[in-house]
């Protein structure tokens, strides 16, 4: 698999989306990522290794994604779109599966994720 070393190009907006490639370290050549301009604001979440994208709307949604050949795979999405509630799914066969929901400090816009499975979040702001 491909190194996860990203090379963004950008445009502004809030939700910034980004044209993503990564470098093949075996043929030192970028591929591009098909549907990265799918997903907004993408970064490398460590924690989880993960590429994660974050969207903002009338509440916050937050996907979990990997890397599968040449195409960003979402593995769980967080839903904060309720006053005081995060949901998290886990993406099964292209289907949501329910995994559970938590409470969350709403003066935070983006949750400190704790955990995905079990799903948990901290009171702190991230």
């Amino acid at each position: 698999m491909p190194a996860l070393k990203a090379v963004l190009q950008s445009w502004a907006s809030w939700n910034m989306v980004c044209d993503l490639y990564i470098t093949d370290t075996t043929s030192n050549e970028l591929i591009k990522i098909k549907n990265g301009i799918d997903y907004p604001n993408l970064h490398y979440d460590e924690k989880f290794n993960k590429i994660s994208s974050v969207r903002f709307y009338g509440g916050v949604s937050i996907h979990f994604l990997s890397i599968l050949d040449d195409s960003l795979q979402e593995q769980f999405n967080i839903d904060c779109w309720k006053e005081d509630t995060c949901e998290c799914y886990e993406i099964i066969n292209n289907q949501e599966v329910l995994r559970g929901f938590a409470l969350r400090n709403y003066d935070c816009i983006l949750p400190t994720i704790e955990s995905l499975t079990p799903f948990k979040i901290s009171d702190s702001c991230n």
